[in-house]
């Protein structure tokens, strides 16, 4: 191979796995996918495909193959004990359990996530500067789109004199929770754009008016975990900072961030100000919306106790081995499906 291919390869070959992710996420985030099957399962099948596609990119291509042996030799040694170990504990569990296939499913799922976490690593060890600035620019791209989508979705209620409601706006995700976590997962993300660009100071701009719309729209959602997780993380975030800076020039990349996020932060409250009170405005009912965001009763868990309790359950009854990824019971067996119990540590328990 000659040095100006090698160096072509070099610098796209990183860029495979990352990009297919993120067209995985504007895929489906901002426009239909159908596949013969309802929103939830189309989405579950085009996730399974990205993901053998991103490991066969680890697989076959020798560069990344090598930087993904390096990743794994980088971590503890308990590490690459625990591992292999969790996923042996997990595939015992699944055969062991009334329901194997799908509890084999989740083992797989959650391997094959790993795996290609594991490959995009390994791809941005191989090209750090064009795979940040991908990564940067398809967040924000997403946000904007899926975020123009939903306020388009709001003039279109207003102008039809209905009521939008988080059920009804986020209309390419099965549930306004799995919308949650897309933002839960990427609103700190969003300030990475100004970073790999620092001498366009515009971008902070629009980073903080992207974020603001995501903080919006989560509020409108009605998501209290992940307005509540996203809430903390910026004040423990903060706190920490400031413990540990207490003589700082106002320059530095952390407290411009924190700073970057509370602007953005505040921008969301109003914008979620007007998407309440402007219908009222307009001359609609607004009750509906307001029930399901800020007047949303706190007091109840939406069952959530009741599903707790049964996971803890199946891990005292079962302590090395539960009763199978992705499985809990509800109520009485005949309701015993595959599910998980809103709760990522008790999933891991049961």
């Amino acid at each position: 191979m000659t040095e100006s291919k090698a160096s072509k390869t070099n610098t796209y070959l990183p860029l495979i796995a990352p990009g297919l992710l993120l067209l995985f996420l504007l895929s489906t985030s901002i426009r239909p996918i159908s596949l013969g099957y309802d929103l939830y399962n189309d989405k579950r099948i085009l996730e399974i495909v990205t993901l053998i596609l991103v490991n066969l990119t680890g697989l076959f291509f020798v560069d990344i193959r090598k930087r993904l042996y390096q990743c794994w030799q980088s971590l503890p040694r308990i590490i690459q004990i625990a591992i292999p170990s969790f996923f042996a504990l997990g595939t015992v569990s699944a055969l062991r359990s009334s329901y194997p296939l799908p509890a084999l499913a989740d083992v797989a799922n959650h391997l094959s996530m790993l795996t290609a976490g594991l490959v995009i690593t390994s791809s941005y060890l191989l090209n750090p500067k064009q795979v940040m600035r991908l990564v940067a620019s398809g967040i924000v791209l997403l946000v904007f789109l899926s975020s123009f989508i939903e306020l388009i979705g709001f003039i279109t209620h207003w102008a039809s004199g209905l009521q939008p409601n988080s059920h009804s706006m986020y209309i390419y995700f099965a549930h306004p929770r799995f919308f949650n976590q897309i933002q839960s997962w990427l609103l700190p993300l969003i300030f990475l754009l100004p970073l790999v660009y620092p001498k366009k100071h515009s971008l902070w701009t629009l980073s903080i008016v992207a974020a603001g719309c995501w903080w919006g729209l989560l509020f409108f959602s009605g998501g209290r975990g992940s307005s509540l997780g996203l809430l903390i993380a910026l004040i423990l975030s903060t706190g920490i900072w400031f413990y540990k800076n207490k003589r700082n020039s106002g320059h530095d990349f952390n407290i411009i961030f924190i700073r970057s996020l509370s602007i953005s932060l505040a921008l969301g409250i109003c914008l979620f100000t007007l998407l309440i009170y402007l219908p009222g405005w307009l001359g609609l009912d607004t009750s509906s919306s307001i029930e399901r965001t800020i007047g949303r009763d706190l007091s109840t868990s939406m069952g959530r106790f009741s599903i707790w309790s049964t996971a803890l359950t199946g891990f005292y009854e079962n302590y090395w081995f539960g009763i199978g990824p992705g499985l809990y019971s509800c109520l009485t067996p005949a309701d015993y499906y595959p599910a998980h119990p809103h709760n990522g540590y008790l999933q891991i328990l049961s």
